[in-house]
């Protein structure tokens, strides 16, 4: 008999993409109990990426790009609006930076499209983003030269509008790329990066901004601060930040499979002892929370591009390799890619291969733990160089 993963992957979307929420599960169950089974159990799905039909075109081509950045936003006013926001990156298929980008792309999930800005927006590759209320916000990253300005656009997206810069105070940090961005209780931290062949060591520094003062602060190491790192990777869970792989020429690549946690309430740093599965060294991985779990997905130890997808129990610091079929989809390796989550959804975007490919292709992956004694899980609520 053939298995409901046989199907074609646009079959797969139409059918199970972004399943809908508890309350309406139940037109599903009376239609057909055998599909809201199927679509409710995580076990049948878990480490199963497709590939969405979503490929954005500029002049009737397609726009792949890489170390790009990507945020979700979902409307305080209409939980149902949700739209991702992808900006810059670049297209050289080496270490040195070729071609940066400036467009500004939304994603709308609803109605699977993407949409251009046609304001204009400086181009920038290397950055971060994060989204505060309704404000995407962008700082730092390479254009031609290292950047440390803070560019804002209003949300929810018009196409008429585009990231301007906006003014702020305080103990700016120095201009950096390949940093790490995350929002706390009204606050964005910045952590790491680098400022290229000008300042050829990593930082290891940490800044947060206040959004309602606009103002910048140096927070002092204190603790077990991590080593200096760039390209690495950063979530928020709790009252902590996570910070998980890198690179820095200082330590072997394969070196930086460390985790490190900052306490937000005592700014304190502490080393993380993990066992486990613990995932080889690595940088341009992507990284995200999703319960009481951070996901990492892909990277680079200098040689390869790596295709896996790690979990992180970040109560019990116990790493799990998830089984995928990435590489059945071609995908042999992927770093300098994006990463959001959508309900229980980990969606990623773009990014380049072990050969070099550039992606401008969006995969699905839904999350949650293996629970193969249960098979009638609860439905899901909805929810210069490179470095």
């Amino acid at each position: 008999m053939t298995s409901l993963l046989d199907l074609g992957s646009f079959v797969l979307q139409e059918i199970v993409m972004f399943v809908p929420p508890r309350e309406r599960f139940q037109n599903v169950a009376q239609t057909c109990r055998r599909l809201f089974q199927i679509c409710s159990t995580r076990r049948a799905w878990r480490g199963q990426f497709f590939e969405l039909e979503s490929t954005r075109t500029l002049n009737g081509k397609s726009h792949p790009t890489h170390n790009h950045s990507a945020s979700l936003y979902t409307s305080p006013l209409d939980p149902s609006l949700k739209q991702m926001f992808v900006y810059g990156g670049n297209l050289s298929h080496n270490n040195v930076i070729e071609k940066i980008q400036n467009e500004l792309w939304c994603f709308d999930f609803a109605s699977k499209s993407w949409s251009q800005s046609v304001a204009a927006s400086p181009s920038r590759t290397e950055h971060s983003s994060v989204i505060f209320e309704n404000n995407l916000y962008v700082f730092g990253g390479y254009g031609g030269n290292y950047l440390n300005n803070l560019l804002a656009l209003p949300l929810p997206f018009r196409p008429e509008n585009g990231l301007v810069e906006i003014a702020v105070s305080g103990d700016v940090p120095p201009p950096r790329s390949a940093h790490s961005l995350v929002v706390y209780n009204e606050h964005m931290y910045c952590f790491g990066g680098w400022r290229g062949i000008q300042a050829p060591n990593s930082n290891a520094d940490l800044y947060k901004l206040s959004f309602r003062e606009r103002k910048w602060s140096h927070i002092p190491a204190k603790g077990e601060v991590p080593s200096p790192r760039r390209v690495h990777n950063a979530i928020v869970y709790k009252d902590s930040m996570f910070v998980f792989g890198g690179f820095d020429e200082k330590k072997k690549p394969t070196e930086f499979n460390d985790t490190y946690r900052f306490d937000f309430l005592t700014e304190e740093w502490s080393k993380i002892e993990c066992r486990g599965d613990v995932p080889f060294g690595r940088s341009r991985s992507t990284a995200v929370q999703w319960g009481r779990f951070m996901y990492v997905l892909g990277g680079w130890d200098r040689v390869d591009s790596h295709a896996e997808l790690f979990e992180l129990d970040l109560e019990t610091y116990v790493w799990r390799e998830v089984d995928t079929n990435l590489r059945d989809l071609q995908v042999n390796g992927i770093q300098a890619h994006s990463c959001v989550v959508l309900g229980d959804w980990l969606v990623t975007f773009g990014g380049k291969s072990g050969g070099d490919k550039i992606f401008d292709q969006m995969f699905a992956c839904r999350l949650g733990r293996n629970r193969t004694h249960n098979r009638n899980i609860s439905p899901p609520e909805s929810g210069s160089e490179s470095e």
